[in-house]
């Protein structure tokens, strides 16, 4: 369910299976159906994969189908992106596409930057999603608990009640409470939570590769850029972005988390524990002073176009030296002239 109503609009464009449009694909690819002569990638992502705040040609998804197009490669990009989808979530779309649709050829992973909003909110999930309590409380709603009267709420308010519940829990006759939410004025052990959250967010991309090894597609992640945790020469306006972050104390600590939550990544990559096809961008945007950033992670079309050609870089380079065992002949043979003729040039 999570995922948009259909939209038809001048900018913006969704299917009736909740997928934002995607530009550039080949024609074979949008009779419907999946077809055996393209090149089939599905992308996951949160909201900077759906694309917000750009329109449906600017999207990341539609810049990579771009870039496949110009190299001559006959491909269908499908965005399955939404707002604020994290690791954990995307296990589960992907498990849930597999089950209605033919697998892909390739699978891309594109993240990093949701994890905090979560964590923020229930520390003690590692990994939840966004609006987390919200949508607990809609759930429980739809079958409400009797109300209580006004002396249970008031026993449920008293120390006397919570001496209960502690001494419930240290005698072993009740689960041990979940940690409090994090006090974003004293914000405590940031960096042993982001590590923590990171050995979710890899143990998710184990799974992630499972599945591949058993559908029989490739998957490629990609840890994204966001201010505040990348090696990008601020514009002016960028600085205000992060300046007016960093005057909220739950910004601010989202900020820090998002930092440690990168240099734990960085750590990981050094020290070659991370899946094969694993690329860290988050320093995508490390020569370019031009503004790309829209907000606190949203990127304008400028940025997204840095990201679709960094991601097709990483992809181009590793198909060209090892085509997918089970792609289909046609596309295959494209790649293999694409990249006879990419390997000409570049020499």
């Amino acid at each position: 369910v999570w995922s948009r109503k259909a939209i038809t609009g001048r900018y913006v464009n969704v299917d009736s299976a909740g997928r934002r449009v995607t530009h550039h694909n080949h024609a074979a690819a949008t009779a419907g159906g999946r077809s055996e002569d393209v090149l089939e990638v599905w992308q996951l992502g949160g909201s900077t994969t759906w694309g917000m705040g750009v329109p449906d040609a600017e999207t990341i998804p539609s810049r990579l189908a771009l870039h496949f197009d110009e190299f001559g490669v006959d491909t269908r990009v499908t965005n399955l992106g939404d707002t604020g989808i994290v690791s954990t979530q995307e296990v589960l779309a992907l498990l849930r596409e597999l089950q209605v649709e033919a697998p892909p050829d390739i699978v891309i992973v594109y993240d990093g930057a949701n994890e905090p909003l979560g964590v923020a909110e229930a520390p003690e999930l590692l990994n939840p999603h966004y609006l987390v309590d919200r949508i607990r409380d809609l759930f429980e709603g739809r079958n409400p608990k009797p109300r209580k009267t006004a002396t249970a709420e008031l026993w449920e308010r008293s120390g006397f009640y919570r001496l209960a519940r502690s001494l419930r829990w240290r005698l072993g006759l009740k689960d041990a409470p979940p940690p409090p939410p994090p006090d974003f004025e004293n914000p405590g052990d940031v960096e042993g939570l982001a590590a923590r959250g990171a050995d979710v967010l890899f143990e998710n991309y184990g799974f992630i590769e499972v599945f591949g090894e058993e559908f029989g597609f490739r998957p490629y992640f990609f840890f994204q850029p966001r201010p505040g945790a990348g090696d990008k020469p601020y514009h002016p306006s960028e600085e205000e972005i992060l300046a007016g972050l960093r005057e909220n104390a739950e910004q601010a600590w989202i900020l820090r988390f998002a930092e440690a939550r990168r240099d734990d990544v960085q750590a990981r990559v050094a020290a070659g524990r991370v899946p094969p096809r694993f690329h860290d961008i988050s320093d995508t945007f490390a020569a370019l002073t031009d503004p790309v950033y829209l907000d606190w992670v949203h990127l304008s079309h400028r940025g997204n176009r840095h990201v679709a050609a960094a991601i097709f870089e990483a992809l181009r380079s590793d198909l060209c030296a090892a085509p997918p065992a089970r792609l289909s002949p046609h596309p295959r043979e494209q790649l293999a002239r694409a990249c006879a003729t990419n390997e000409v040039a570049r020499r």
